[in-house]
């Protein structure tokens, strides 16, 4: 019994045996069902952007350890497909374990992405699972700049301050700019490095600041096209009008409208900037009509001459300048032309124009003269200064002075610049006027008198006048003339009473600069009594005739010496008589009296 007990359960095991066996392997020849599935996903794509797609396989039956392979096709788009490391190629088939795996999906179009991605294992059975993305039109970057001037000048630099911003999702990588200029022309520069049209530049993720510098005068627009590793781009436009305010603006104060030959007029010009407007400025000129010189001034630069000439150019600052012509015409007109031009090359002209004026010689004339001493006495010296006019802004030709002098009365010399001149009463000969004394416009001269006033004389001087005549290398004249009035001569003398017999008395004058009485006599006698007891005085005149000399009237006296004849009648008593010997000449008070007693008292 019990041996057929045993013998029915080793009979039942193998038949369990034999039976776990045959499921197996009907299992094995029909396949393993299983799942395909993934986390939910995004529906748009950005062209560059990646996408990971978590995926994972639920067998039906768990502990069974199948080998799964992985392929996919792409009937939409065009990207590339990653399982974990591992690119795979689409048609291509890649193991997979149990369990989970992820996808990285690179989008490199535009457009639709379809991607049908099949999971199968050894014994035929598949899976198939579809993963479709809209295209993303947001752009993977932006760039924006700051607002512009809306208006630029020639020769004008603008800074365009940019940010370039990627989109989060966007590929990292590196961005480069292309720029071209259909309309204008100007340099654009990054970090100070000239770019060239058409090529590219890399450009850096943030800020960054381009700089454009317009060097025409018309509408500037700029295409700055940015585009990043996976080809996208992005493009802005940068437009400008033209500033049609001119850079700078040259002026200059009024100069006169007529110059002389030789004459220099002094040109004060002012160069204005407009703003941001570059400040290096070149100056030339030319002068199409007449001939003369140009002095230029500025800072350190003093009285520069410049050179006439298209292609001979001299560095100008913008402010204040000074310039200095010089005419060397003296009758065509004077026409000058003043080009300032900036470094853009914009050019300013200016034209001046100064018609030719006749030369006009220096006119002159005598102002004044006026002396040191109110009158001049005998051999003694007398300061002249005569005064000049010569009329401002006519001294611009050359010209030279001769003076001469006449004696219109009276009698002296006269003497300039240290020597004796002339002044006979029709003098032929000139003397030069020194340089100094016409720029003083004073002559400084000196007369000497060699006579008295002596009035009722035959040598009368009651002053001296001389004539002037100052004449120019023109033949320009002018005539003046300067009297100073004569001191009147007071000449100290004496008398000496010599008392002789028989009524006769004699008198000796004494006279200092006359010993012989020779000048008209300016002297007379006369005599006082305090009685008249009959006495009678005689002396003879010049012409040799008694006179009866009356008391208390003057007699001119002729002679050195002058006898008196002292005539009494017939009494004893006492004679005093006083004679008064004067100086005839107006003013003076010299008086000489004698006294004369005869008889007792």
């Amino acid at each position: 019994m019990r041996r057929w007990i045993l013998g029915l359960l080793g009979g039942l095991v193998v038949a369990l045996s034999l039976a776990g066996l045959s499921c197996e392997r009907k299992l094995a020849i029909e396949g393993l069902d299983f799942k395909v599935m993934h986390d939910p996903i995004q529906g748009k794509i950005m062209q560059g952007e990646t996408v990971v797609i978590r995926c994972r396989i639920e067998p039906e039956e768990w502990g069974m350890d199948p080998k799964y392979t992985l392929r996919y096709v792409q009937p939409e788009g065009k990207g590339k497909l990653w399982v974990d490391s591992l690119r795979l190629v689409p048609g291509g088939g890649h193991p997979l374990g149990e369990g989970d795996f992820v996808l990285r999906y690179l989008s490199e179009g535009k457009g639709k992405h379809v991607l049908d991605i099949t999971v199968s294992e050894p014994y035929g059975k598949e899976r198939t699972m579809r993963i479709e993305f809209e295209h993303d039109d947001t752009p993977l970057f932006t760039v924006t700049h700051l607002p512009l001037p809306p208006r630029l000048l020639r020769g004008q630099t603008v800074a365009i301050k940019c940010h370039l911003a990627p989109q989060p999702n966007a590929p990292e990588g590196k961005y480069w700019l292309r720029y071209a200029q259909p309309e204008g022309q100007g340099r654009l520069a990054l970090e100070s490095k000239t770019l060239i049209p058409n090529a590219k530049v890399e450009v850096p993720v943030g800020d960054f600041t381009l700089e454009y510098t317009s060097d025409c005068a018309v509408k500037q627009l700029l295409e700055l096209t940015f585009v990043n590793a996976l080809g996208s781009k992005q493009v802005v436009e940068v437009e400008l009008e033209h500033d049609k305010t001119p850079p700078f603006v040259l002026t200059h104060l009024p100069v006169p409208e007529k110059i002389m030959y030789g004459k220099t007029v002094e040109i004060k010009c002012h160069l204005e900037p407009a703003a941001n407007a570059p400040e290096e400025y070149l100056l030339f000129y030319s002068q199409p009509k007449g001939m003369g010189k140009l002095l230029f001034t500025q800072g350190e630069y003093e009285d520069v001459l410049l050179v006439e000439s298209e292609y001979v150019r001299h560095k100008v600052s913008a402010g204040d300048f000074k310039l200095k012509y010089t005419s060397d015409s003296k009758k065509s007109k004077q026409v000058l032309k003043l080009l300032v031009e900036d470094r853009m090359g914009y050019k300013q002209a200016v034209e001046l124009t100064f018609e030719a004026e006749e030369e006009r010689f220096p006119k002159f004339s005598i102002r004044d003269f006026s002396r040191d001493k109110p009158e001049v006495e005998k051999g003694e010296k007398v300061q002249v200064k005569m005064r000049l006019n010569i009329e401002e802004g006519d001294f611009n030709v050359s010209s030279s002075y001769q003076i001469r002098f006449s004696q219109v009365e009276g009698h002296g010399r006269l003497y300039y610049q240290g020597n004796e001149h002339s002044l006979t009463s029709n003098p032929t000969e000139f003397f030069s006027v020194s340089a100094r004394d016409i720029k003083a416009e004073e002559i400084v001269m000196e007369y000497e008198s060699l006579r008295y006033n002596i009035e009722e004389g035959r040598r009368d001087c009651h002053a001296h006048e001389v004539r002037v005549t100052i004449e120019d290398n023109h033949k320009q004249v002018a005539h003046g003339s300067f009297t100073i009035p004569s001191a009147i001569e007071r000449r100290k003398f004496d008398v000496n009473l010599i008392e002789h017999s028989h009524g006769h008395l004699s008198f000796e004058f004494n006279v200092d600069g006359d010993p012989d009485l020779s000048a008209d006599s300016p002297y007379t006698i006369a005599y006082e009594a305090d009685s008249w007891h009959g006495v009678r005085l005689a002396f003879a005149d010049k012409h040799f005739e008694t006179i009866n000399m009356e008391i208390n009237k003057e007699y001119p006296i002729t002679y050195k010496s002058l006898n008196i004849v002292v005539l009494t009648g017939p009494t004893s008593k006492r004679i005093d008589l006083k004679f008064v010997f004067r100086e005839r000449v107006a003013g003076s008070r010299q008086i000489v009296e004698k006294v004369y007693q005869r008889g007792e008292p």
